[in-house]
Formats: C-alpha cells, structure tokens, sequence
C-alpha cells in the first residue's frame, strides 16, 4: 500500500468488537450498527479515512468471510477472524477473567496458561492483520484490555515493513497503580 500524504493520514480504529453486529440475510451477511460505550463515545468522530478492525462477535466460516468482508466494507470494517474457542478462551477467560478483575483490584484471580496462550495469540493474529492493512502514515488507535498486547507487538510487524505508524492506546478502566 501506498504511504498517504500528510493531510490523507488514515484512522484505524481496533478493537475486540466492533461497532456492528454481523447477521445473516437472504444467503448472505449484514453488518448493522449496535450499541456500547465506544460507540457511542466515538460516533462524533468527523475522520474522513478511517478503517475499524475488530472481531465480528460470532465464527465465520471460510465460504462465508467474502460475503462478511463485503458487508463490513460498506461500513468501513474489516474483520480479524477468530474460531470460536479461541475467541471465548482470550474475552472469557483471560482478558474478563484476570485482566478485568486485576485492573479492578479483585483478589482471587485464577491464572491459566492456556488462557494467557489464547490472549497472547489473539493479539498476534490482530497485530498481523492491522499490519497488512496499514499503510506508511496511518494513524491506529488500540482500544482497551483486550487487546493490552497488540501495540508491541503491531510495532514490531510494522517495523519489518518499514511502516511508520503512530500508535495510540486507550484504557477504558482506570490504570491501576504499582
């Protein structure tokens, strides 16, 4: 991809989940708006370019992703596949269940290292995808614990294609202290 002048620099939005909901229609896929927090909080965004990676919140099968990557395109998305095990392994199990719970000083958090192995992957499969996507210049905006991995590790991919990238992070709870 070509980089992009100073003034055509695009936003990439990642996030675990995306604004929409991917659902079936007539043999093919639809992707509608839904609700939540950053949504909400970033409808205001006036960014020409933009691209929002992100899950799509079910398991697409490969003959169905064409139709999937059509509709998400039309709202400016592009999805970042998961099976669904993995999926559930990575939101459920480390990132909501010792992450979350860690950022909010719970005790009893129960470490598991195929849990840890599943968000360690999953950050590894967004950093590849963003990576292809992303032109010299683009601005990528990470969102939140799920994906407290990804700006590393992107940083890393997007090195080894001499892409130049500022990367930005946002932490949707409060930063814990040391």
């Amino acid at each position: 991809m070509a980089p992009y002048s100073q003034n055509q620099r695009r936003l990439m939005i990642a996030s675990n989940r995306f604004p929409l909901s991917v659902k079936p229609k007539d043999g093919s896929y639809e992707a509608v708006p839904s609700s939540g927090g950053l949504v909400t909080a970033l409808k205001g965004l006036t960014f020409s370019d933009y691209l929002w990676l992100g899950w799509p919140g079910v398991d697409i099968n490969e003959r169905d992703r064409k139709s999937v990557d059509k509709a998400l395109a039309k709202e400016n998305a592009a999805a970042v596949y998961l099976d669904q095990g993995l999926a559930q392994s990575h939101y459920n199990g480390f990132s909501n269940g010792v992450l979350w719970p860690t950022l909010y000083y719970q005790s009893e958090v129960s470490f598991d290292n195929e849990m840890w192995d599943a968000h360690q992957r999953v950050n590894k499969i967004f950093a590849d995808r963003i990576s292809e996507e992303a032109a010299d210049g683009d601005i990528i905006w990470v969102h939140d614990y799920h994906l407290l991995l990804l700006p590393r590790r992107l940083r890393e991919r997007l090195h080894e294609q001499n892409k130049r990238c500022p990367i930005g992070y946002f932490l949707h709870t409060h930063f814990p202290s040391r």
